[in-house]
């Protein structure tokens, strides 16, 4: 669970580290979220909503630089539920 939000116009997914704390690595505390694959179109609708995401982890190496790290993107699964406030079950965006 956690929340979409855009970065320099990109769709980015910030993990809920209270709910996930097996997560909480000292590197993902400075900047719990990962790049969301798909367009920004489709995230928008999304964005700052208490989410439950279903998805595949896709690294990538990146040794571009002085030290090589690992970039981690994220490909959505299914549609996104939207959580409601007090619920830990979420629903389709659009359903009631």
């Amino acid at each position: 669970m956690g929340r979409v939000f855009f970065r320099g116009g990109l769709p980015r997914f910030a993990v809920d580290l209270e709910r996930h704390p097996w997560l909480a690595t000292t590197q993902r505390k400075a900047d719990p979220s990962y790049p969301l694959l798909g367009s920004s179109d489709f995230w928008r609708k999304y964005e700052d909503k208490p989410i439950q995401l279903r998805t595949q982890a896709k690294w990538l190496l990146n040794s571009s630089g002085q030290a090589p790290f690992v970039e981690v993107t994220l490909s959505s699964l299914s549609d996104p539920a939207v959580i409601r406030e007090g619920h830990s079950e979420g629903v389709k965006a659009g359903s009631r």
